[in-house]
């Protein structure tokens, strides 16, 4: 086997505080060693931690608030906690089997950075989306969307809008919608669509 010079590369960290060990990989064998790390990664990753503490904070009172509680309890509750935080928890409205209006309560997984060079920057990780189902007696369900995730969403939304436009009564309606909410390009609020 011919012998190479390592080309060394950051590849990951493990632990945290005294503990934290920085970990390279060579670009040509893919052999991996420890060391210790250098300030700058100290600090990135001290940073790291921090954020990641306070980024899910206000997923975990949601789910403390909605513990246990089903249908339009647990509609009315989700409503009241995101009137408290417009601007982590939003709605859309959704029909299910049973032909009743039940939601998607989108909780947003983000916040500011407090330390670093990136101080003030604000740190997205995704959203948890809550099905609350209004009459089944069903617990909600929950799944985890990372923004790569929400790319494959809208190009599915967009093809639905597609299709719903294709329906000359769905056209007559976004008329009618349009001359109640104003001739805006936004599109009308999920409380409000058909």
């Amino acid at each position: 086997m011919k012998k190479h010079v390592h080309k060394w590369m950051f590849s990951a960290s493990r632990g945290y505080g005294r503990s934290l060990v920085s970990i390279d990989r060579c670009r040509v064998c893919t052999e991996d060693r420890e060391r210790k790390p250098t300030k700058e990664e100290r600090a990135e990753n001290r940073e790291m931690w921090d954020s990641s503490k306070r980024i899910h904070i206000i997923h975990h009172a949601f789910l403390k608030r909605m513990k246990d509680l089903v249908g339009l309890e647990a509609i009315e509750t989700a409503e009241r906690f995101a009137k408290k935080h417009p601007e982590e928890v939003l709605f859309s409205s959704v029909d299910d089997d049973y032909h009743a209006g039940s939601d998607l309560v989108f909780v947003l997984h983000r916040a500011k950075r407090r330390f670093g060079k990136r101080a003030g920057e604000m740190h997205y990780m995704g959203a948890t989306v809550t099905y609350i189902p209004q009459l089944t007696r069903e617990k909600p369900i929950s799944f985890f969307l990372y923004p790569s995730h929400v790319e494959g969403l809208r190009r599915v939304l967009d093809q639905l809008d597609v299709a719903a436009e294709e329906d000359p009564e769905r056209r007559r309606e976004r008329r009618i919608l349009a001359q109640i909410f104003g001739k805006s390009k936004k599109r009308t609020p999920a409380r409000h669509r058909t």
